[in-house]
């Protein structure tokens, strides 16, 4: 696991200054497995291939989680980030107001429904509540 490559990818995809596929792409290649971003806790976890976690703080002020979860809001801005069309901050934004509290990407397993096509990797997402602490699928998302 390459500490440097994953601080990067924190503080870059913040900034605005590399896209979301751009950071998959150098979580994979660092050996990256999977990351869960905690938007209450204001932390990310990234778990290597080989089993090793490693935390990063996450230099956001969030807002208050909706109490309800908006599928649709959600779907919107994962499209919207897919696309290039809004930075990392703007999306984080977004899916707080509609009500995410955390959510995991997975590359490899699937771990939901939600499939994201980017390049030949296949990444997967969970979306968390706040409310329930129940997971929310969002379905028929995909770039392919």
């Amino acid at each position: 696991m390459d500490v440097n490559i994953i601080n990067e990818c924190a503080v870059s995809s913040l900034a605005g200054t590399m896209s979301f596929p751009e950071v998959i792409n150098k979580l994979i290649s660092a050996g990256i497995e999977r990351y869960i971003v905690d938007l209450v806790g204001l932390k990310k976890i990234y778990y290597s291939e080989q089993g090793e976690a490693y935390f990063t703080t996450l230099d956001f002020s969030v807002l208050e989680v909706a109490s309800t979860l908006d599928e649709t809001a959600i779907k919107n801005a994962l499209h919207a980030i897919q696309q290039g069309n809004i930075d990392y901050r703007t999306f984080l934004q977004h899916i707080v107001i509609a009500g995410c509290c955390h959510y995991e990407v997975c590359n490899g397993q699937v771990i939901s429904d939600t499939v994201l096509n980017f390049f030949h990797y296949k990444i997967s997402l969970k979306i968390y509540s706040h409310s329930s602490l129940l997971t929310h699928r969002v379905r028929g998302l995909s770039t392919a």
